[in-house]
């Protein structure tokens, strides 16, 4: 079974994408098969993987078909994936399987599918209130990846409630700033409250500390962090992700950090401190899926 992983923050520019982008290719380089799926209209981590966006359908595309399928079902059907594959005349194109069109194939090895410059509008186009489950129900038919990573958008939407709902764990990314902090307990006060009315069932990993350079302003709302999650029972991750010029580098060549440090001695120079520090967030978070799923 996938296990399907989201990661937020209500605040934007605490690098969340690079954050995404960067498992995703951790996960891939490690033997699983991944996914991701951009969330975010802004479409920076399609644009990051190199994405087709004239020729592929987009998460919005899929979405659109589920909610056609699922509106036009009749109460006693039982929903079934092959509606969505466009193998029902009354519903899509026999011959076009929009999930498996919508999906792509990065240079980093995971696969992923692209977001639409129109998934801002969701909040008006998926109002009702069974379109909570659109992406839930996709994940039905996405069980042949080990780990599905969900890059959402900073703002609440109903994109960012459906990611909530067919999440199994959250993963924050902040920055050690008052502001950032501010949208963590956001995002957690609102995922409580879906698990309390057992809408959704999403575990919240920990805080993941990003662009940290230990000035004493940051310390400060580290500390903060620490002190409100224990409040909250949300902690940072032991490891924290520095701030770093490889980072910024490898994202303007469009490649991981990973892929960037392979490219010379001066890359792999410069990259050594965040791979290690990615390669250490990347044990600790195993490690807590591992001991949350053997309880």
């Amino acid at each position: 079974m996938s296990k399907i992983i989201m990661v937020a923050n209500q605040k934007g520019g605490v690098g969340k994408t690079t954050v995404s982008f960067e498992l995703s290719a951790i996960y891939a380089q490690n033997g699983f098969k991944v996914l991701t799926i951009d969330l975010d209209g802004q479409r920076d981590f399609s644009k990051y993987a190199k994405a087709d966006f004239k020729d592929k359908p987009t998460i919005r595309t899929i979405l659109w078909a589920i909610k056609k399928i699922v509106d036009e079902l009749d109460e006693t059907d039982d929903y079934d994936t092959q509606h969505i594959l466009g193998e029902n005349l009354e519903y899509l194109n026999p011959d076009y399987d929009v999930i498996t069109n919508a999906i792509q194939h990065s240079d980093e090895g995971f696969d992923f599918i692209a977001s639409s410059q129109y998934l801002d509008n969701a909040s008006i186009e998926f109002h009702d209130v069974g379109d909570i489950t659109l992406l839930k129900c996709l994940m039905k038919y996405l069980g042949e990846y080990d780990y599905i990573f969900l890059d959402c958008a900073p703002a609440r939407s109903s994109i960012l409630q459906m990611a909530y709902v067919a999440s199994n764990y959250c993963l924050i990314v902040a920055e050690a700033d008052p502001f950032s902090i501010g949208g963590v307990f956001e995002l957690a006060k609102d995922i409580k409250s879906f698990n309390k009315k057992d809408i959704a069932n999403c575990y919240i990993l920990g805080v993941i500390v990003n662009k940290d350079d230990a000035t004493n302003g940051q310390i400060d709302s580290y500390k903060e962090l620490c002190e409100k999650g224990q409040k909250y029972g949300i902690l940072p991750f032991e490891t924290t992700i520095n701030r770093s010029c490889a980072a910024t580098d490898a994202k303007k060549a469009y490649m991981s950090i990973t892929y960037y440090s392979k490219q010379s001695r001066e890359n792999k120079r410069k990259s050594k401190s965040i791979l290690s520090a990615f390669d250490l967030l990347y044990s600790e978070i195993n490690h807590k899926i591992f001991e949350i799923e053997e309880v």
